[in-house]
């Protein structure tokens, strides 16, 4: 530079960045950008607090009396089958449980409660990543970014309008609540250090009880660690975290033996693994390009191990990993990027889940790249590319929560974004269903038989429609038919139990309602089919003792046994 010669500084250099401006500012005000965060996040997602509940809350919630009272607290941690009104569907995550219950004992089956508590945790999950942000060195402004980014994703709708994705976002509170925690007792001086690690295992633990998928925690500590280059600490440093996931490994062993070999059976291993090698391309374009989402998305499973997609997934990841392995000196923050989300949805790769992909799975593997994005957001041209991305992200969430108003939006939202997924076509029958639209539901459910033959369900609630109608024989065969494909499927026993009672034929049905209550003994409906049916044999005592016990499930029966009272004079 020649003498006398000027140059302005570029934004983000000296006197002229926007970020240390922001940052100085914010020093005697350290409480106002996680205030700025928190309310940002919250008035963004608030539309969607007069939506509904959806999907597995029926089974995890609605028809769960476990949640109905405080006093089952202590059951939650020691017996997974409180998690469901279906014991086979039993899971280990008493934290979840614990919140749902405080929430019915404040306001019943208000839906906006439960939505209000899955907004709470999701906001402070974002303050969480600010105060992460912010101890891996970035400026405040930067860190603000990541967290807001964070929260306006469009795919973060799923966890605050969805009341059971709540396991993922009280795991991903938590979890952020242990990295703060552990970082914080690094740099504190005796007894407080101590305190803080406390804290940190604490907050593990809590994460661990909302979703087993938090037991990446020590792997993500250690990424955490290599960012701040002053205190890095070898690996065997996160033994006391790994301790704590050890215990809840066993803890969840025991608690849950069937858990492995239900996991097991749900699709072969290799199928597995192959499927998760596309479901973490399929992640990696959804997060950047968030449309058609879907609360059940259109994934078909892993084909064999030549299929073309499967080499092109495995290429791509291998150049990313390698990529990230010659940055990790020179561009530490791109190897975050990479290495965060992989070691979050690990879980999701080895266990086998019935549904293929989902997008609240990715909501604490966000976390990672957003800190790396917000971090290269430097300059006023990027920063303000930034800010313009986060305006729209708020656009696309708060257009989403119109598609959360309630379950037939949801549910025409999915079979608009999967044409092809029979599931989807089924839960939309099953609300046209409900609502007694019985030709709109009768089209989703040939569909869903269409699209999948041995779809048991969509054949018993089309036998359930046949039976409304008076077509009997019809109802029958759709029945069988159901239960060839699904020999267990209690709904199937119960309606064909119904079918062959209204038909006469009282030994089988009598045979077929024992079967039901022998898989499910508090379903009033089998209860209330098999008194009719005694009591058509003319077994009256035995008849009486189960409609009484029919009555004691689900007292709105009364109508049906006794028949409407009699007009008055």
């Amino acid at each position: 530079m020649t003498a006398g010669t000027k140059t302005r500084p570029r934004f983000g250099e000296g006197g002229f960045s926007f970020a240390a401006r922001v940052g100085a500012h914010a020093r005697g005000l350290a409480w106002w950008p996680p205030l700025a965060v928190a309310l940002i996040v919250a008035a963004v997602h608030a539309s969607g607090l007069g939506g509904s509940f959806h999907f597995d809350d029926g089974h995890s919630l609605l028809r769960n009396p476990s949640i109905r009272s405080l006093a089952q607290l202590p059951r939650f941690f020691c017996d997974p089958t409180a998690f469901s009104e279906d014991p086979a569907f039993a899971m280990y995550r008493p934290l979840v449980l614990v919140s749902y219950a405080l929430d019915y004992a404040r306001a019943g089956y208000q839906a906006s409660a439960f939505l209000l508590t899955n907004l709470g945790c999701h906001v402070l999950a974002c303050v969480c990543l600010y105060v992460l942000g912010r101890q891996l060195g970035l400026a405040t402004s930067t860190a603000a970014l990541a967290a807001v980014a964070f929260g306006l994703h469009p795919q973060q709708t799923e966890v605050t309008h969805y009341v059971s994705s709540r396991s993922e976002s009280l795991a991903g509170l938590f979890s952020l609540a242990a990295l703060v925690t552990a970082l914080a007792g690094n740099s504190a001086p005796g007894r407080r250090r101590h305190g803080w690690l406390a804290a940190s295992l604490g907050c593990t633990a809590l994460a661990l009880m909302a979703k087993t998928t938090a037991i990446v925690l020590p792997a993500l500590l250690f990424l955490a660690w290599r960012r701040r280059p002053a205190e890095r600490r070898p690996w065997h440093a996160v033994w006391p975290w790994a301790a704590v996931t050890g215990v809840y490994g066993v803890l969840y062993w025991v608690l849950t033996p069937q858990g492995i070999g239900a996991a097991a059976a749900v699709r072969p291993w290799t199928t597995q693994w192959v499927t998760q090698l596309k479901a973490l391309m399929w992640y990696g374009a959804r997060a950047a390009m968030p449309v058609h989402l879907s609360v059940y998305p259109q994934f078909e499973p892993g084909a064999g191990a030549g299929a073309l997609p499967l080499l092109l997934a495995a290429a791509t990841l291998a150049s990313l990993a390698v990529l990230a392995a010659g940055l990790r000196r020179c561009r530490p923050w791109v190897t975050m990027a990479v290495a965060w989300p992989a070691v979050c949805l690990l879980p999701t790769l080895v266990i086998p889940l019935h549904v293929l992909v989902s997008d609240h799975r990715v909501y604490l593997a966000a976390a990672g790249p957003c800190l790396t994005l917000a971090r290269h957001a430097q300059g006023r041209q990027r920063f303000t590319a930034a800010l313009v991305l986060c305006v729209a992200m708020a656009a696309a969430t708060i257009q989403r929560a119109s598609v959360w108003r309630d379950e037939t939006s949801l549910w025409q939202d999915a079979v608009a974004a999967g044409p092809r997924v029979p599931e989807a076509h089924y839960n939309l029958g099953h609300q046209y269903h409900l609502a007694g639209q019985w030709q709109q539901a009768r089209a989703c459910y040939e569909e869903a038989t269409r699209l999948s033959p041995a779809y048991a369900r969509a054949q018993a609630n089309l036998g359930a429609l046949e039976q409304q109608q008076g077509r009997l024989p019809q109802a029958a065969a759709r029945l069988t038919a159901a239960l060839q494909a699904e020999p267990d499927l209690v709904e199937a026993l119960t309606n064909l139990g119904s079918v062959r009672r209204q038909q006469g034929q009282l030994d089988p049905a009598e045979a077929l309602l024992r079967r039901a209550l022998a898989l499910r003994p508090d379903l009033a409906e089998a209860e209330l089919n098999l008194g009719l049916t005694l009591r058509d044999q003319g077994r009256l005592s035995e008849a009486a003792a189960h409609l009484r016990r029919a009555l004691e499930l689900d007292p709105s029966l009364r109508q049906r046994v006794s028949g409407p009272p009699a007009p008055a004079d």
